[in-house]
């Protein structure tokens, strides 16, 4: 399963073998920001499947197939957008319990948040963060990162493979 496919290579008839399996989730407490980012994400790739998750706690649900996330496919996402500043479950809480989870620590982790502080910077790759982006609030230089982000991890990373969940 193809998450992203550069729409520059799809509208010319080829793909890539270096792709990101699987689907986006974007966890974000605030919508505006979640909305932002998915455009962007569809302006410059067509993701199979992006999910959009408003809580820490909600991601670590549906990362381990429990409440209303039980009946999903156990299958881990491609890549995981994280926000940091969330209400009750923090994005640095969810990063640790995902880094310490042998199921899901192969899941690229990318941090989005408006803070640039250097101590949360550090204590994100400290836990595991495969990266970390400032939100730019300039739309179009946003725009501009996401597409980076996207042309990374979609095509010039070599990631792991889908991997099926073991729920317990």
């Amino acid at each position: 399963m193809i998450a992203l496919i550069c729409a520059y290579e799809y509208r010319l008839g080829f793909q890539t073998n270096n792709i990101v399996e699987g689907a986006i989730v974007i966890v974000d407490d605030n919508p505006g920001h979640a909305l932002l980012t998915e455009e962007a994400l569809r302006e410059f790739f067509i993701p199979e499947e992006v999910i959009y998750l408003r809580t820490g706690a909600e991601l670590l649900d549906y990362l381990n197939c429990r409440g209303p996330y039980e009946k999903r496919a156990s299958v881990n996402p491609g890549i995981i957008l994280l926000d940091l500043n969330m209400p009750n479950v923090s994005g640095q809480t969810v990063l640790q319990e995902i880094k310490q989870d042998k199921k899901l620590r192969t899941i690229p982790t990318i941090i989005l948040s408006m803070s640039s502080d250097k101590k949360n910077i550090d204590h994100c790759y400290g836990l595991g963060a495969n990266a970390y982006m400032v939100k730019n609030m300039d739309f179009e230089q946003y725009r501009r990162e996401i597409k980076s982000l996207g042309e990374f991890w979609g095509f010039t990373n070599c990631g792991p493979r889908q991997t099926q969940l073991t729920v317990s």
